[in-house]
């Protein structure tokens, strides 16, 4: 049986070595090939590079095989981002990736790019009978506004996975989102920022999202349905009502 197209997708790369400050978008390209040494080549994300475009499936195990040899080459990976994007509206894809990592700092544009990134730390070789995180560096309150305690991952075993560059199972955390939180679950794992320091990245369980349902009083119509499930952004603002009854 043949993939659904929509399973298709391409790799972004985000290349962080020319940027001057952590709000900086560094520059986006889609990935075209790379070889066994790690040579990368890359192309520009418009539609008329659509046949150079490097494309994966979530059901096959080219992904496994690409960071392989792609993490040969980058000697420091936290240089560079690398994000999910549909194959088949790469354009729109790469516009929705900029606007959330120019605001990358917002809870929101966070838990969106930890859904659409790849993240190194699954692929790099796992030091074993060591702890290779310094906890000295690691900014616990960040697990604090998620609803977590250090305690609690070092009581469930957690937290060993997490600080030997592992990611958790999944947890249990709270989102807050303006006036509102968010509770689901998520896999977490701790990785570098440019600059060094340490920080949480966030996994969520990937469900079926319910666009049937009024969302804070606004119903989506057939066309924003699959705009959204398309591209994950509706490409327009719309009036919501929250809780306080502001819209």
């Amino acid at each position: 049986m043949e993939s659904n197209s929509n399973d298709n997708y391409v790799l972004v790369l985000e290349d962080r070595t020319e940027v001057k400050n952590e709000k900086e978008v560094g520059k986006l390209s889609v990935i075209s090939s790379v070889d066994d040494k790690g040579n990368l080549k890359t192309t520009e994300a418009i539609a008329a590079n659509q046949a150079a475009f490097l494309k994966f499936n979530n059901k096959d195990g080219l992904l496994k095989n690409f960071m392989t040899n792609f993490l040969k080459q980058f000697n420091n990976p936290t240089h560079f981002g690398l994000y999910k994007v549909v194959a088949d509206n790469v354009e729109q894809g790469v516009d929705n990736l900029r606007t959330m990592l120019q605001s990358r700092e917002k809870p929101e544009s966070n838990q969106q790019l930890a859904e659409m990134g790849v993240p190194f730390e699954d692929y790099l070789p796992q030091q074993k009978n060591a702890t290779a995180i310094d906890e000295s560096k690691i900014d616990w309150k960040q697990l604090d506004n998620l609803g977590l305690t250090r305690e609690r991952l070092e009581q469930s075993g957690e937290l060993e996975k997490m600080l030997n560059w592992q990611k958790s199972n999944l947890l249990t955390i709270a989102v807050p989102i303006g006036d509102t939180t968010i509770y689901t679950e998520a896999r977490l794992a701790f990785r570098t920022d440019d600059n060094g320091n340490i920080g949480l990245a966030i996994h969520p369980l990937r469900k079926e999202p319910q666009l049937d349902f009024l969302y804070m009083g606004y119903k989506f119509s057939p066309e924003e349905k699959e705009q959204l499930l398309a591209t994950g952004n509706l490409g327009k603002t719309i009036e919501v009502t929250p809780k306080n009854g502001e819209p």
